[in-house]
């Protein structure tokens, strides 16, 4: 086996690299001439796998898994499902009950011009609070 045959299995064996074109780069050699090299060493038994159809990859047949432990990617959450929008419905919510006590106040005032003032005003400050949670919810951005 020359030098360049000795690199080829070096690297396909000993460093794992698959790709054609990085081989032929790491050997300074035309991409052909290093497809030739692995016909030559699969049929002289020195190199054993398999060549892809469009010969820009091969695969050695003893494969193994590697010796590095696997490490799980912690999947950050985008930014929309991080929104948290109890704040914004317990506002709404809050407002419409405010909104319907003054309503009520308004339905019961009975030609009464203070009790009306105030139920009007109490309408006023719930719709306001509602208003308020539900432009929070609104803020939510959107994917």
């Amino acid at each position: 086996m020359n030098e360049e045959e000795e690199k080829l299995v070096h690297l396909i064996v000993e460093r794992d690299v698959s790709s054609i074109q990085i081989l032929s780069e790491r050997l300074k050699l035309p991409e052909d001439e290093v497809v030739s090299l692995i016909h030559k060493l699969q049929d002289s038994g020195d190199l054993q796998g398999n060549l892809t159809a469009d010969e820009q990859r091969f695969f050695k047949s003893d494969a193994r898994p590697s010796a590095a432990p696997a490490v799980e990617k912690e999947e950050d959450l985008p930014d929309f499902l991080e929104f948290d929008p109890r704040p914004g419905r317990y506002l709404a919510i809050l407002g419409f009950a405010i909104l319907a006590v003054g309503l009520g106040l308004l339905y019961t005032a009975s030609g009464n011009l203070d009790q009306e003032n105030i139920g009007t005003a109490i309408m006023l400050f719930g719709t306001i609070i509602m208003l308020i949670g539900c432009y929070y919810l609104g803020r939510r951005q959107t994917p």
